[in-house]
């Protein structure tokens, strides 16, 4: 490792990306998780505001569930991989109700055993939707700036998380993958 982050790194990213917190700041845990599954368009502010309006009206688990998949489908369509994108949601939808009564899951284990999803959406939704900082989530963007600032040398996202995990001080898990991702879609190519 080149160096170990501190404060006055910490305070670059923050003063150049002051609101890297949550870009599709989600109302509640499902509309957490349907966010990540929609994937990295939902952070696009005409995509957010369109999305956010589509959602309200399939905005619990069990209409999800319900929903004919054209309909989902209808709702996610602008954000690519619409068809795979809406049966992960319809999926993580009826796996809730059946497995979770229609209330998404606090552990990382249940959220990645979701359709759909995996450790990094279990970290973010756990994240943003409860304030928990249960560990880091590892996306292109998260994974490459960290090797380019010395902190990992590892390829393998969860390898990339634990290294992470160690250095970056536990208050400040999902800040720092925030702060990744605002990083690298406005400075990295």
């Amino acid at each position: 490792r080149a160096f170990r982050p501190d404060q006055s790194h910490r305070f670059q990213f923050v003063e150049c990306f002051p609101h890297a917190d949550n870009a599709g700041a989600a109302a509640g845990d499902q509309d957490a998780l349907a966010g990540h599954e929609i994937g990295s368009e939902h952070v696009r502010p005409f995509e957010s505001l369109a999305l956010q309006r589509r959602m309200k009206n399939a905005a619990t688990a069990t209409t999800m569930a319900e929903a004919p998949l054209a309909e989902l489908e209808g709702l996610v369509r602008t954000t690519g991989f619409y068809r795979n994108k809406a049966k992960n949601i319809q999926g993580a939808s009826r796996a809730l109700v059946e497995r979770h009564g229609g209330e998404v899951p606090q552990s990382i284990e249940a959220l990645a055993a979701l359709p759909g999803a995996g450790r990094k959406t279990a970290n973010v939704v756990l994240g943003n939707a409860f304030g928990m900082q249960e560990g880091i989530a590892v996306d292109t963007h998260a994974g490459r700036l960290s090797r380019r600032l010395g902190f990992t040398a590892q390829d393998d996202p969860v390898k990339v998380e634990q290294e992470l995990m160690v250095l970056v001080p536990r208050g400040e898990w999902t800040d720092y993958t925030h702060l990744m991702i605002y990083h690298g879609r406005a400075v990295c190519s």
